[in-house]
């Protein structure tokens, strides 16, 4: 599947005129807990010719293929890419992260997110992972069944959300590494969860137990009333200029 992707990608390289400096996985077999029918979420970065940025042309920063059942492809200009990493938006961090990569320019990724770092904002990132658990638990039902998938878009990210706050630092993005905050026993739970994904489609539900639906409502509701929290973030734009400029002129043909 790999040589798939990246012949897509490459595709798109060709098509738009565009090169791509990293490539990964991003979705649920990335986040460790794929199901059978978990469809490919391969994003990627890349940078245009530098006539391109000095155009007045206006470009929403980003390129792709149509979802469809197996494949999700879609990638984000460097520019635009850096622009998130300097508000902390969680997702760039995620990327760079990504147990699978398809492509990796030498040294891109190692670099970036070393950049990222100065740009850490525990508030902004705890607050990003928080809203996609509320939006997941949207969909409970009124008996507080949720698909299979939909439970680990509760989890996930409110155990990310837990990682910044008790650590004040750049939460993993897999659930390997991030259940140890959950008590022992929920820990055994969700192997077996994980454990039945593996196995079923994304659509079954889910009847969350007693315990895990007190520890979700707990844990929101401790996160959504703190007041102050720490943050080491720069917000001077100053490096990731020179990062971009580097990796323009870099591939500029």
């Amino acid at each position: 599947m790999k040589e798939k992707i990246l012949e897509k990608i490459y595709e798109l390289e060709k098509a738009k005129n565009v090169k791509v400096l990293y490539a990964c996985e991003s979705g649920s077999r990335a986040w460790g807990f794929p199901s059978p029918d978990s469809d490919y979420d391969a994003r990627f970065i890349y940078v245009k010719p530098l006539s391109s940025y000095l155009s007045i042309v206006e470009s929403d920063g980003q390129i792709g293929y149509p979802v469809d059942d197996v494949f999700d492809i879609s990638g984000w200009d460097l520019q635009k890419t850096l622009r998130l990493v300097r508000k902390c938006n969680a997702t760039p961090f995620e990327w760079l992260q990504s147990p699978m990569v398809y492509f990796e320019e030498s040294g891109f990724k190692e670099e970036l997110f070393t950049l990222g770092k100065y740009y850490f904002n525990q508030k902004a990132m705890m607050h990003h992972y928080l809203g996609i658990t509320k939006g997941a638990l949207a969909n409970k039902t009124p008996d507080g069944q949720l698909s299979i998938k939909k439970f680990f878009y509760v989890l996930r990210p409110l155990l990310a959300a837990m990682w910044t706050l008790e650590k004040n630092e750049i939460p993993p993005m897999n659930i390997e590494s991030l259940k140890g905050i959950l008590p022992l026993n929920l820990q055994g739970s969700l192997a077996e969860i994980i454990d039945r994904k593996s196995s079923s489609l994304e659509i079954h539900d889910l009847v969350i137990s007693s315990e895990f639906n007190q520890f979700i409502g707990d844990h929101m509701t401790r996160i959504a009333t703190i007041e102050f929290l720490q943050s080491r973030q720069d917000s001077n734009p100053q490096l990731l200029d020179h990062f971009l400029t580097k990796s323009i002129y870099a591939h500029d043909h």
